[in-house]
């Protein structure tokens, strides 16, 4: 009773000796699951992590991640021992330079799967969230789901303020939110985005 033939490799993970049919000598690297994890996970995070980059043709285009991502959308990558990192901050750290202790990993070009170099920069929550707001793209105003005033309120609001007569705690009782709220609203600390636009379009519409 013959047996089937077989190819004698070298385990690339642990160094053992390991037998495979012919056709899988050149595809084996390892002679278990565990084995080709670890060699993989140990072999230049560099080359691992180029493999999961789509490049743009555009010369300023986005480097897209093509991997696993956060439920935020944010690119993760396995640095190795199963440890997870965002790909935009490993590529920031790996091409750039370390990243400064309690600062974020930030996008010029405003895609989270991108995870070229010189589109990222660092910055703190506070820089990410007023870049958001200039650029227009953070949620706020009447794009919250779950605000309670509206545009036509914030200029009326603005406008009897500054003529005088009311308080803001009145104001507030009015339009029902707290008084910390109408503050905000008059200091104009909130409700800047689209504001010209908006007093544009009221001009705009007197004028009819």
């Amino acid at each position: 009773m013959s047996s089937k033939k077989t190819v004698v490799l070298t385990c690339r993970g642990c160094g053992t000796h390991f037998a495979v049919e012919p056709w899988r000598r050149n595809k084996a690297r390892c002679c278990s699951r565990r084995c080709l994890w670890e060699w993989y996970h140990k072999k230049n995070p560099e080359d691992r992590f180029w493999k999961h980059v789509k490049k743009s043709k555009d010369p300023d285009g986005c480097w897209l991640w093509t991997a696993s991502t956060s439920g935020g959308g944010y690119g993760t990558f396995n640095i190795g021992g199963g440890v997870m990192w965002p790909a935009h901050r490993f590529s920031y750290t790996r091409f750039v330079g370390p990243i400064p202790d309690s600062l974020w990993v930030l996008h010029r070009c405003d895609v989270k799967g991108c995870v070229r170099p010189d589109h990222l920069f660092p910055g703190t929550p506070k820089d990410n969230t007023e870049d958001a707001a200039k650029k227009g793209i953070l949620p706020s105003g009447e794009r919250q789901w779950n605000h309670r005033l509206t545009w036509k309120a914030i200029v009326d609001i603005r406008r009897r303020y500054a003529e005088g007569g009311v308080t803001q705690r009145v104001l507030a009782l009015e339009y029902g939110v707290h008084s910390v709220t109408i503050g905000d609203v008059i200091r104009n600390k909130t409700w800047k985005v689209l504001e010209e636009t908006y007093d544009n379009l009221s001009t705009v519409r007197q004028s009819r």
